[in-house]
């Protein structure tokens, strides 16, 4: 993913939407409201700049958003609720 199209990206999936027909929309107003649903989404991302755009521009909610790392061999989850530096 490109860093030039990642808040693209971000707002695309913000604006999603699908009517009760199953009529997919990126634009939120292209679809009536009381007719159409925000899909759950699971956004696997390895790009920090990806994780802090969506965070910014609630793309996911703050409780959302987790850190899947190693630590003693084992693999271990943990809630991110914070700007996440590169490299993190």
């Amino acid at each position: 993913m490109s860093y030039d199209y990642v808040f693209a990206i971000a707002q695309t999936l913000k604006g999603l939407s699908v009517s009760k027909k199953g009529a997919v929309s990126t634009n939120p107003s292209g679809i009536d409201g009381s007719n159409s649903f925000r899909p759950d989404l699971l956004i696997l991302m390895h790009i920090s700049y990806f994780f802090n755009i969506s965070r910014t521009n609630k793309v996911v909610s703050s409780d959302s958003a987790f850190n899947l790392y190693l630590q003693g061999g084992e693999h271990q989850i943990s809630t991110l609720d914070r700007y996440v530096a590169p490299f993190h």
